[in-house]
């Protein structure tokens, strides 16, 4: 994962489909993401989704939200390259979209101040990393400290950090022989997936599997874990303790499995 694409750059503004002005800006630490807390709000937790590619992730959040799951709305797309699908899902489903890419910037700084910019303009609950490709910035984390969601297929601290993502991540499963692999919902620091760990899901590694089913298979658990998680923060139910991220209980049933 990388900030740096190849090609020319500039200072230019990013492309937006709708012009934007910063408002408010603030700066916050872990404590945001209770700010929910102890409250059953009716109201839509607004999210922002940050994607790189076909967009498959924030289908499944939009999927969960237009089935009732998942009581959200997704109030922007930002993707940071502009010849993929996700777009083109969020039009579909009427969401803004905007599009920043890293190479169009100077340096990562610019890259992070027009991100920053947008995302205080849209003023989301919640950043949701949904398949993206570039680091987040000082001024984006500092901004939105404790309110930024990742999911990672593997088992965190296994299989993670920088460049290892995708496809890349089954095979090194596979390569070293792991009985179980899985997926790791988590909070955003300002390393590479080290931030505290929301949830896990533990799947089986078969004698018979290949990257191909491997891959279909942490897919399945992703596009369940990821609503939980999101509807858990929505819900005011997380709460940051050192590196544990604990779940309050809350109304009857299993509210703590995925839908």
């Amino acid at each position: 994962m990388s900030l740096k694409e190849d090609g020319e750059r500039s200072s230019a503004s990013p492309q937006l489909e709708d012009e934007t002005k910063i408002q408010n800006p603030k700066s916050n630490g872990f404590r945001v993401a209770l700010t929910r807390e102890g409250t059953r709000n009716s109201s839509p937790c607004r999210l922002a989704v940050l994607v790189s590619g076909g967009g498959t992730t924030m289908q499944a959040l939009i999927d969960a939200i237009e089935s009732g799951y998942l009581n959200a709305e997704i109030s922007m797309c930002i993707s940071s390259r502009r010849d993929v699908k996700a777009p083109d899902r969020a039009r579909k489903h009427n969401i803004p979209v905007a599009i920043i890419r890293p190479r169009d910037f100077l340096d990562a700084a610019a890259y992070d101040e027009a991100l920053c910019t947008q995302l205080l303009e849209v003023k989301p609950d919640l950043i949701i990393l949904a398949g993206y490709l570039s680091i987040l910035g000082p001024k984006t984390m500092a901004s939105f400290a404790g309110q930024i969601m990742n999911i990672h297929p593997s088992l965190l601290p296994a299989f993670g950090g920088k460049g290892c993502y995708g496809q890349l991540v089954h095979e090194k499963v596979l390569d070293y022989g792991c009985k179980v692999s899985g997926v790791t919902v988590m909070f955003v620091d300002d390393q590479v997936d080290t931030g505290p760990i929301i949830l896990q899901q533990v799947v089986d590694v078969l004698d018979s599997d290949t990257v191909e089913t491997l891959t279909q298979k942490i897919s399945q658990v992703e596009k369940k874990l990821y609503p939980l998680a999101i509807k858990l923060y929505a819900e005011g139910r997380l709460r940051i303790e050192g590196r544990r991220v604990k779940v309050i209980e809350g109304g009857s049933g299993d509210e703590t499995s995925a839908y």
